[in-house]
Parts: C-alpha cells; structure tokens; sequence
C-alpha cells in the first residue's frame, strides 16, 4: 500500500504537468482559430468598403449627371418619364443595402475581436 502512495506522489506531477501542456495547447489552437476568423472578416469588411465607395462614386455620378440633365432640360417629362421609377431610388436603396451589410459585417468582426482579447487573457492567466 505505501509503494502504491508512493508510485502517486512521484506520477501525479507529471500528470499535472501534462494536463497544464495540453490545456495550454488547446488555449493556442482556440485562439488560431479565432485569429483566423478575425482575418477573414477583416477581408470581407474591406471588400464591403470597397464596394461602398465604389457605389457612392457612381451614385455621385449618377446625381451630378441627373442635376446637369435636369438643368439643361427645359421641357415638361413625357409621360412615360413620369411613370418610370427615377434610377436614384435603386441605387439609394442598394446604397443603404451596402451600408448595412458593412455595418453587420464590422459588428460581428468586433465580436470576434473581444472574443480574441478574452481568450488571450484566459490564456494568459
């Protein structure tokens, strides 16, 4: 019986040992994945903010271009200008579709951000 309780007290250091490096194993890998994550929705942010300036160029263009139109012109709309749907409304309306999409995209990229930061400190703790 007390080479048993011996055997224990010389094993259960390395046993504690051995838990500590795979938890701290764990903690690493957790916190890649995480990096990882991070890294592609910083990508997709970006691409998102391209696209939006992109389309507030064009919709820039295309109200400059519409102001100059409309200045020169001084007849009355014929009757099927007036029951088409100004082209404005649709690109405002993909506009604000854009905008949001950013700002869903860099909501969840904070998330994973403060995920991040949380791992890092359980990690470091």
């Amino acid at each position: 019986m007390s080479s048993f309780l011996w055997l224990l007290l010389y094993l259960a250091p390395l046993l504690g040992l051995t838990a500590a490096l795979f938890a701290w194993f764990g903690w690493q890998w957790r916190g890649s994945d995480l990096q990882q994550r991070i890294d592609e929705l910083t990508v997709q942010i970006d691409s998102a903010q391209t696209a939006l300036r992109q389309a507030e160029a064009e919709h820039a263009a295309a109200l400059s271009a519409g102001y100059t139109e409309a200045t020169t012109s001084t007849a009355a709309p014929t009757p099927t200008e007036a029951a088409a749907p100004p082209a404005r409304d649709s690109a405002a309306d993909e506009l604000q579709a854009l905008r949001d999409d950013l700002q869903s995209a860099q909501t969840k990229a904070r998330q994973h951000q403060d995920e991040a930061a949380k791992s890092r400190e359980a990690a470091q703790a």
